[in-house]
């Protein structure tokens, strides 16, 4: 039903979102010095373009997978339905999942690109405007409310059974086990690079946990649609034996 070039294309996605988190990590200040990216030394000055470029190729890989997702979810229960299998339900609900955390994951990237567009505008711009600091401080708390989105929806959801993961786990609890960080006030007169860090390392863990939930969500849902490709096979060896 699919081809060998997707276990590898899988594994290039994954390695994208990777290194989207450690350009992002660059780019914020989170992490200093020179790393290895697609095998040349980088510096922080080069991480802004790069993390942009890289999320060209991250969209591009959303709307492979939206296509392919369709294709497959339509062609595997097809055949479950025809072979009266089990497994139907368990792949509606996998797809289901998959589907959820795919766009909690572009909302929470989106998050962070507005938060690093933001700090990036007010260290260009010296001293703010009490316009300007007004806008940084709605731009930070837009932030905020995408995280907050996320995790409202995600409790929502249990977790599939995955590799080293039980089926029933609370995805929001997984997400995120600590209080979620508050929006900034509207009389505040000064923003606290604490309350800053703490942001970005709310919304990076989310992401990373997302990212990683992602990989072994596609793998545990081609492992199912394996399963129903045999079944569906034996089925037919079975109903196509002449008999004694």
């Amino acid at each position: 039903v699919y081809g060998p070039e997707l276990a590898p294309w899988v594994e290039k996605h994954h390695k994208r979102l990777e290194e989207s988190n450690l350009l992002f990590m660059m780019q914020s200040g989170q992490r200093a010095g020179i790393i290895q990216f697609r095998g040349r030394a980088i510096h922080g000055g080069e991480a802004e373009k790069l993390f942009k470029e890289l999320q060209e190729e991250i969209e591009r890989d959303h709307k492979t997978k939206a296509d392919f997702d369709a294709r497959m979810l339509t062609a595997h229960l097809a055949l479950a339905r025809h072979g009266g299998m089990p497994e139907q339900q368990e792949m509606e609900r996998r797809y289901r999942f998959h589907m959820v955390i795919q766009n909690m994951h572009k909302e929470i990237m989106q998050g962070m690109n507005d938060v690093h567009a933001t700090l990036n505008f007010a260290g260009s711009r010296g001293e703010l405007s009490p316009q300007e600091f007004a806008d940084v401080k709605s731009w930070l708390n837009q932030a905020v409310a995408k995280l907050q989105v996320a995790l409202e929806d995600a409790q929502k959801h249990t977790i599939p059974a995955l590799k080293n993961m039980s089926d029933g786990q609370s995805l929001g609890g997984f997400l995120l086990p600590k209080q979620l960080i508050l929006g900034l006030l509207d009389e505040g007169q000064s923003i606290d690079g604490l309350w800053v860090q703490r942001l970005l390392a709310q919304l990076g863990e989310v992401q990373d946990k997302l990212a990683r939930l992602l990989f072994k969500s596609m793998g545990g849902i081609l492992a199912l649609q394996e399963r129903i490709v045999a079944g569906f096979q034996q089925n037919a060896t079975t109903i196509s034996a002449p008999s004694p």
